[in-house]
């Protein structure tokens, strides 16, 4: 691990409000504190925005951050254009409207070092973990994850929505061909076929922050997509791989 490549991949949509100054926070914090060759990947999936131009701006002046565009809206979508696009040997995935603060940078890249694993998740529930947000997310959170560990049978899952994830190139290469998904879901796609091709997977306790109030937020709306992601948990758990 003396030199490895780390792609952090901030997806984005219609975060101009905040875009710039949070990916210069995160920038900053890994080019401050870790020594090494890392870049922060934009991922913009068809914002409308100033999106683009930010992310193209910033591109521009910094060496370390690309920008990479997907035509359809969608994290999913964006995200996998990203993975695809770029090749290291680590990846975290970073939302942009920092959720958690750069500071949770540091055990995580902390488990990446010790080579013991190859998916990495962020857990807001827990022991040494919390979510600050309202109680009817708190709620939904909490049952989001119990309603993925029963459907999919899998009581090891801790979380799976969190917007903070990291992964090896050997995952790179295994699961994210799988992952179909192009909105939400593809974290679950993620967790569940890591498990299933018996990758070393751990969890990592975070201060989790949804503000829903803050413009350029969270899009997730609070309870649009339960139905749905029953439906899809069921399909995910007979789809053969």
């Amino acid at each position: 691990m003396n030199k490895w490549t780390l792609g952090i991949i901030m997806p984005c949509y219609n975060e101009a409000s905040h875009l710039e100054e949070n990916t210069l926070k995160v920038y900053n914090y890994v080019k401050k504190n870790f020594n090494i060759n890392f870049n922060i990947v934009l991922a913009d999936s068809n914002s409308t925005d100033d999106t683009s131009k930010i992310s193209k701006k910033l591109a521009k002046k910094y060496k370390g951050i690309k920008y990479c565009y997907a035509p359809i809206k969608g994290k999913g979508i964006g995200m996998r254009t990203a993975v695809k696009k770029y090749n290291y040997d680590w990846y975290i995935m970073y939302d942009s409207d920092m959720a958690v603060e750069p500071e949770s940078l540091t055990p995580m890249i902390k488990l990446i070092k010790s080579e013991k694993y190859d998916l990495i998740c962020a857990r807001r529930h827990g022991k040494g973990a919390k979510l600050i947000t309202s109680t009817k997310r708190k709620i939904l959170s909490y049952g989001t994850t119990l309603m993925v560990n029963f459907v999919l049978l899998n009581f090891k899952i801790k979380d799976s929505q969190a917007g903070f994830k990291a992964w090896n190139n050997k995952v790179r290469e295994t699961i994210w061909p799988l992952i179909e998904d192009t909105k939400f879901f593809f974290d679950i796609e993620l967790i569940h076929f890591s498990y299933k091709k018996k990758f070393n997977i751990t969890y990592l306790p975070v201060i989790y922050r949804i503000d829903e109030g803050k413009k350029g937020g969270s899009s997730v709306k609070i309870f649009k997509h339960v139905l749905d992601s029953f439906i899809k948990l069921l399909k995910l758990r007979f789809r053969k791989i």
